[in-house]
C-alpha cells in the first residue's frame, strides 16, 4: 500500500509541475509488454498518440495473452482510457480516464516512468498505483 501511495504522490507530483514543453509525437505507437498487480504479472498493450505540448492521451488494454514475458490465463481482457504527460527528461506520467471494457472486481491504474530509447526500440518502464498489489510495468516498442 506504501508503494502505491508514493507513486500516486510522484505521478501527482509531476502532473502540477509544468514541464518545458516537449514533443510527446515521439512516443505515439502500440507498446507491448507487462505489469504487475495483485493478479500476477499480466499483459499489458498500451497504445499512446502525443501531442506537441506534451500532452498524452491512450489506451491501456489487459488480459490472459502469452507474451514475451509470460503469461497468466486467469485474467480477463479489459480496456480504458488514459490520459497524461511526458516532460523534457523523459518522465511519463499517465492516469486512468474512463473504461471502455471493464471486467468485474478490475479498477483503473495510474502509470509513472521513463522513455528510453535504445536504436529503433523505444521502451516504457517504471511504477503502477492506483491499486492495491501492483508494482511495476514495461512495454517496448
Amino acid at each position: 500500500m506504501r508503494l502505491a501511495l508514493s507513486c500516486l504522490a510522484a505521478a501527482a507530483a509531476l502532473v502540477a509541475t509544468p514541464a518545458a514543453a516537449v514533443d510527446a509525437n515521439m512516443i505515439d505507437g502500440v507498446y507491448r509488454g507487462g505489469y504487475v498487480c495483485a493478479q500476477g504479472t499480466t499483459f499489458l498493450e498500451l497504445v499512446l498518440d502525443g501531442d506537441t505540448d506534451g500532452f498524452v492521451r491512450g489506451t491501456f488494454r489487459f488480459n490472459s495473452a502469452e507474451w514475451a514475458g509470460g503469461s497468466n490465463r486467469t485474467v480477463p481482457e479489459g480496456k480504458f482510457a488514459m490520459t497524461g504527460r511526458l516532460n523534457s527528461q523523459g518522465q511519463i506520467v499517465l492516469q486512468g480516464s474512463h473504461w471502455i471494457l471493464q471486467p468485474a472486481d478490475y479498477v483503473m491504474v495510474n502509470l509513472a516512468g521513463l522513455v528510453t530509447q535504445n536504436g529503433s526500440q523505444v521502451v516504457i518502464a517504471g511504477n503502477v498505483g492506483g491499486a492495491p498489489g501492483c508494482t511495476t510495468f514495461r512495454v517496448s516498442r
